[in-house]
């Protein structure tokens, strides 16, 4: 049997932003980041600023109460939650429809970054990783748990999308699998 897989948790993250950059090419890359640290009213401040924008944090992890013994390492699945904050100043793309674009009107244009609304950065972003293991090694591909509108100020929305993605975690057979 191969050697264990053990994943970074910034790996994860790594991959997750490097899918949503792929699959939702009008966000761009400076907007789309994981944070480490603290977020305080003035990070808060600025990400709100930065719309569209997508900010990706661990939230932490949960064990499988069975554990595999293999010759020389123990396994577990480990559940990974993230929380990805999709930040736009509009909730829908209002400005291209009233300029006589879309499907009504048969005319398709990609979303511009000013453009984007909340609701198609949910929907892209959620059919983006949605049922995808991103390029891992996974028992369960990503999965979107909930959305939900997490903050709303006069120049910007804010919605909370919660994800998991499980797999086999690998130990040394000299440390204890986490209970």
């Amino acid at each position: 049997m191969s050697d264990p897989q053990t994943y970074r948790i910034d790996e994860i993250e790594s991959a997750i932003i490097a899918r949503i950059v792929e699959f939702v090419t009008y966000i761009g890359t400076p907007n789309v980041y994981a944070r480490s640290g603290s977020i305080g009213p003035d990070f808060l401040k600025d990400f709100m600023a930065r719309t569209p924008g997508v900010l990706l944090i661990y939230g932490g992890s949960s064990f499988a109460d069975e554990v595999y013994m293999h010759d020389d390492y123990l396994t577990r699945d480990e559940e990974l939650i993230f929380y990805l904050f999709v930040v736009s100043a509009h909730l829908r793309n209002d400005q291209m429809r009233r300029a006589g674009w879309g499907p009504a009107a048969g005319l398709i244009q990609p979303l511009s970054t000013k453009a984007a609304g909340a609701y198609d950065l949910i929907k892209d972003i959620t059919d983006a990783l949605e049922g995808n293991t991103l390029g891992l090694k996974v028992k369960k591909p990503f999965a979107v748990d909930s959305t939900e509108l997490h903050l709303t100020t006069s120049k910007a929305v804010m919605y909370q999308i919660k994800g998991s993605i499980t797999y086999e975690r690998g130990f040394p057979r000299e440390e204890t699998c986490p209970t």
